[in-house]
């Protein structure tokens, strides 16, 4: 798999404008292109490590392959842009939002685990009286 990533890489490296991006690698979840992704979106997306090593690459050409949970990505960095101290209001309102997630998960979850106690789920087997009968030749 790294080989053909490599080689790939090689690829992309050379004649890049003349390759279908559509058609190279195989399709990812979370789409193909990312812009102005923020470090912390990073880590959650791909992982500490692969934001890390993302984040020294250079720009302007392709890179790779970097390792994330997902597997390998050869990955162009058009541009970086360094990052911004919140305001206080901006991070008042990060903070809220994480908040109000957390909060809200453990409000579904123990209403979730409760229905669970109140309900007893037992399968059976089908009765052969349900099934169709084979027509006789």
């Amino acid at each position: 798999m790294e080989d053909e990533a490599k080689a790939l890489l090689v690829k992309l490296q050379e004649e890049s404008n003349s390759i279908d991006m559509q058609r190279v690698g195989d399709s990812f979840l979370h789409g193909t292109a990312f812009a102005e992704l923020k470090e912390f979106e990073l880590k959650r997306l791909f992982g500490k490590a692969f934001a890390k090593t993302l984040l020294e690459q250079e720009t302007g050409k392709w890179q790779g392959p970097l390792t994330s949970g997902y597997g390998l990505h050869l990955v162009y960095v058009d541009a970086k842009t360094a990052s911004k101290t919140a305001s206080l209001e901006i991070a008042k309102q990060s903070v809220l939002e994480d908040w109000t997630t957390d909060e809200r998960k453990k409000v579904n979850d123990t209403f979730v685990s409760n229905l669970r106690k109140e309900y007893d789920v037992q399968i059976s087997k089908p009765s052969t009286a349900l099934l169709p009968q084979k027509l006789s030749e």
